[in-house]
């Protein structure tokens, strides 16, 4: 659950939680708790691109917003360098929660009130293309294609949907 300001860099993540920073870090690259895991995501598209054309994976991890706040986050992505598969991780998305017996709703983008999970100052996420997931009226989700401009800071072509629950 380490990371270093310079992937929070690429990602353009907005929160930098300098209160996160670990006194005795083993090394600059994970010198900080990290505060989602898309900035991983983003990374991990950016190695397996270079290799496979479509692939798909899943992160079940811990993020923070402090010392004190630890949430165990799921992430899924899907990645095609030629389609953009957005409605289809939607569909896997409402099929993971109805397996899970959660009923959901599923709500655009409303600036009056940002999900905690993409903040509203992140410019990764597509104008068109995210919803918010809410469980019994709180935000437990988001689900949003990654905006270009932050997969060319990678050095990542092609499309990278994904969602995260907070679990």
């Amino acid at each position: 659950p380490l990371v270093g300001s310079d992937l929070l860099e690429r990602a353009s993540w907005p929160e930098r939680q300098e209160d996160l920073v670990l006194v005795n870090a083993l090394s600059v690259e994970q010198d900080r708790m990290r505060p989602s895991l898309i900035p991983s995501a983003l990374q991990v598209v950016a190695e397996n691109q270079k290799h496979f054309s479509d692939f798909a994976f899943y992160e079940l991890g811990r993020a923070y917003r402090g010392f004190e706040d630890e949430r165990s986050c799921l992430l899924f992505g899907l990645y095609s360098r030629e389609n953009n598969r957005f409605v289809e991780l939607l569909n896997h998305l409402e099929k993971l929660l109805a397996t899970l017996g959660l009923s959901a709703e599923f709500a655009p983008r409303q600036e009056k009130f940002p999900n905690p999970l993409a903040p509203a100052a992140w410019p990764g996420t597509h104008p068109h293309e995210y919803v918010n997931v809410r469980v019994q009226g709180k935000f437990h989700g988001v689900a949003t294609t990654a905006h270009p401009l932050v997969l060319k800071s990678f050095k990542a072509k092609g499309h990278f949907s994904f969602f995260v629950l907070d679990l």
